[in-house]
C-alpha cells in the first residue's frame, strides 16, 4: 500500500513543495483576480471606502467611482454599511500607493481593482496554504507529499479559492481562525504570558473583521487557555482580546461616531437579526442548494466529535458548532447575493484541520481513505472552481426572492455559475443546451441575462438576446 495516494513518495522537500504550491495560488490570482465589481453591492461598497480612505482621506463614499446597495445614509453623507477595517486598512495601502505612484480609480480603475484583488486573494491563499502545511507535518502519520497536497486541498477545494478572486471580508477572517487555531495548539505545547496575549489579541482581532465569529472566538480561546493553565494567562487573553475589540471599536466611532459597524447601528443598521428556527433553511444551509457540506463535502467529518481531543482541538469545534448555529439561527437569506452560504467561510479551517486529523490517523484500510479522499476533494475542487466564476453573482436569497422569480428555479449557486461560465466559453456545448433545458428556456436566458448585467458584460448580454431572439 505505500504507492497509494496517500503514502506517496516524491524528491521534492518541504521547501519545494510549499514553493511549488505558492507558484501555482499566485498564477491562480494572477489570472482570475476580477478587474470589476460587481452589480450585488458587496464589493463594490469596500472599494469605494478603499477610494475616500485612500484618495480623499474621508470615510464617506458618495464622490467615489462605486455605486452600491449596501450603504446606510448618515449625517448627510452615505456611508458603507459593511465591517470598516478591512476596507480602511487596504484604503490606507492605497493611500501609500497613491501617493508614489499617482495612480488614482478615476484613471487606473480596472488596474488598481484587479492589484488588490491578486494582493488579497494570494496572501490570504498563501498563508493558509502555509499555515495548514506546517501544521500537518506535525501530525505524525503520513507522508510529507501527501500533507502538502492535502494543504493545498485545503485552498483549492473550498470557497476560500472561490472567494480568493475577489476583495472580501471572508477568506481573511478565516486566516486569522487558521492562525488563532495553530497559536492554540502551540500554547498547549508551551504555554507563555507572550503567547496568551496573542491567541486573545487574534480572536479579538477576528471581530474587525466578523464581529459575531469573533465575539464567539474570544470566548472559546478564553476557555480553552483557562483550562490549559488555569491562573494568570487568562488575563493576558483577555487583555489581549478586549485590546483588539476596543481598537475596532474606536476606529468605527472616528469614521462615524458610532462604536459598531454601521449596519448593527440601531434602527438606521441595513442588518437586523431574526430568530430562525426553520428546519428547511438549516438543511438549504448546509446541505442544500446553497450548503456548506454539498459543496464541500471533505468537511463533513469535521463536524463527528472525538472521544479523545486536545484542548485546542476540543474549544475550537465549539467555536465552529457555535458559529454554524449563530449564523443558522439569526439569517433568513442564504448569504444574500454570493456563492453558497458565505458566512461559514471563516469555519472552513477548523473543519478542514479536524478532517485531515482524522484521515491522517484513522486506523482504516489505505485503499478505502484514499479512494473516498480523492472523491471528496475532487467534487470541492470542482464546486470552488466554478464558484470563483462570480462569488458575488446572482443568486437565491430565500424570502427576499420573490415567487415567480428566476432564482426560485435556479437556486443553486453553483448551478447558476456553471450555467453562466458554459455559455460564455461554450455557447454550444452540449453541457450549455442540457443546462438550459434542466432550467427552462425562460428561467435560465433571464438568469444569464441578469448574470451578466451583474458582471458587467454588454458583449455577453447581446448574445444572450441574440440567442433569445432566434427562439421559435
Amino acid at each position: 500500500m505505500k504507492n497509494s495516494f496517500l503514502f506517496f513518495r516524491t524528491a521534492l522537500s518541504p521547501r519545494q513543495i510549499l514553493l511549488a504550491g505558492m507558484v501555482l495560488l499566485g498564477i491562480f490570482s494572477l489570472c482570475f483576480a476580477f478587474t470589476d465589481v460587481t452589480i450585488s453591492g458587496n464589493d463594490a461598497t469596500r472599494f469605494a471606502v478603499i477610494q475616500a480612505v485612500g484618495e480623499q482621506h474621508v470615510f464617506h463614499i458618495e464622490n467615489t467611482e462605486f455605486r452600491t446597495v449596501d450603504l446606510v445614509r448618515r449625517d448627510g453623507h452615505i456611508y458603507s454599511d459593511k465591517p470598516l477595517f478591512p476596507a480602511w486598512s487596504m484604503g490606507m495601502l492605497h493611500r501609500a500607493v497613491h501617493a508614489v505612484t499617482g495612480w488614482q480609480f478615476a484613471e487606473n480603475y480596472a488596474l488598481l481593482i484587479w492589484f488588490y484583488n491578486v494582493l488579497t486573494g494570494f496572501v490570504c491563499n498563501a498563508l493558509i496554504f502555509w499555515w495548514l502545511f506546517n501544521a500537518f507535518r506535525r501530525i505524525r502519520k503520513g507522508s510529507v507529499p501527501v500533507k502538502g497536497l492535502l494543504a493545498f486541498a485545503g485552498v483549492c477545494t473550498t470557497w476560500i479559492l472561490s472567494y480568493s478572486v475577489i476583495f472580501n471580508n471572508h477568506t481573511p477572517a478565516a486566516v486569522i481562525v487558521l492562525g488563532t487555531y495553530i497559536m492554540l495548539e502551540k500554547f498547549r505545547q508551551k504555554p507563555a504570558a507572550p503567547l496568551a496575549w496573542g491567541i486573545g489579541a487574534a480572536a479579538g482581532f477576528l471581530a474587525a473583521w466578523d464581529i459575531p465569529l469573533g465575539g464567539l472566538c474570544c470566548a472559546a480561546v478564553c476557555a480553552a487557555v483557562w483550562q490549559m493553565t488555569p491562573g494568570k494567562n487568562i488575563f493576558f487573553t483577555a487583555a489581549g482580546a478586549g485590546l483588539l475589540l476596543f481598537l475596532s471599536g474606536l476606529l468605527n466611532f472616528w469614521a462615524y461616531g458610532v462604536w459598531t459597524p454601521l449596519y448593527m447601528a440601531g434602527t438606521t443598521g441595513t442588518f437586523h437579526p431574526v430568530l430562525n428556527l426553520s428546519l428547511g433553511y438549516w438543511v438549504e444551509a448546509l446541505f442544500g442548494w446553497q450548503g456548506l457540506f454539498l459543496y464541500q463535502p471533505f468537511l463533513i467529518l469535521g463536524l463527528i466529535p472525538r472521544k479523545k481531543e486536545s484542548v485546542p482541538d476540543r474549544w475550537m469545534y465549539i467555536f465552529a458548532i457555535a458559529g454554524i448555529v449563530f449564523y443558522c439561527t439569526v439569517t433568513n437569506e442564504f448569504g444574500g447575493a454570493s456563492y453558497g452560504f458565505r458566512y461559514l467561510i471563516p469555519l472552513i479551517p477548523v473543519l478542514y484541520c479536524r478532517t485531515v486529523k482524522w484521515l491522517l490517523t484513522v486506523q482504516i484500510p489505505a485503499a478505502g481513505k484514499t479512494a473516498a479522499a480523492a472523491v471528496l476533494l475532487l467534487w470541492g475542487l470542482a464546486s470552488a472552481v466554478v464558484g470563483a466564476y462570480v462569488p458575488f453573482g446572482v443568486g437565491f436569497e430565500g424570502y427576499r426572492t420573490p415567487e415567480g422569480h428566476f432564482c426560485r428555479t435556479i437556486r443553486s449557486s453553483f448551478g447558476g455559475n456553471l450555467l453562466s461560465a458554459c455559455f460564455e466559453y461554450a455557447p454550444d456545448s452540449r453541457l450549455t443546451a442540457a443546462l438550459i433545458r434542466h432550467y427552462g428556456l425562460a428561467n435560465a436566458y433571464r438568469y444569464l441575462y441578469e448574470s451578466y448585467f451583474n458582471i458587467k458584460r454588454p458583449d455577453l448580454i447581446k448574445r444572450v438576446q441574440e440567442r433569445v431572439r432566434e427562439l421559435p
